[in-house]
């Protein structure tokens, strides 16, 4: 997977929103179910770039990211728990529901509201989506 989404405004989100639907939604019904999300989990974890997916769909640091990643806040969370954080009512991730879900992250890093992260806004946003290994 070889997609890469930076949200560093609150402009990128919608976009990135919909780049990761059509990504991850393979029957085009409009909503993601957990086996859809699991396509779309590795996209997530890069949206800064910190992060590479590799073929098998895991993720791998980029050279450089350790230091960055030192200096981001909040614990990596599975990707199960992001799933079920994000699924509205019926059990699914529709578009936006996920993009719901990206701009509550980006508004808690965007410590000065200004809608755009700076470096340590944007090490904060990432760490949000940092999936720890399950």
């Amino acid at each position: 997977m070889a997609a890469v989404y930076k949200i560093r405004t609150t402009d990128d989100i919608a976009p990135a929103a919909t780049a990761m639907m059509t990504l991850a939604d393979k029957d085009e019904d409009g909503q993601l179910t957990l086996e859809e999300y699991d396509l779309l989990a590795p996209a997530l974890a890069q949206a800064d770039n910190t992060q590479s997916a590799n073929d098998d769909g895991s993720t791998a640091e980029k050279q450089g990211a350790a230091e960055y990643n030192e200096t981001a806040e909040g614990a990596p969370i599975s990707s199960e728990e992001f799933f079920n954080e994000t699924t509205g009512a019926d059990g699914t991730i529709s578009q936006e529901d996920l993009a719901s879900a990206l701009t509550a992250r980006f508004e808690t890093a965007d410590s000065n509201g200004d809608g755009i992260l700076t470096e340590e806004e944007a090490a904060t946003f990432s760490a949000s989506m940092r999936f720890g290994r399950e």
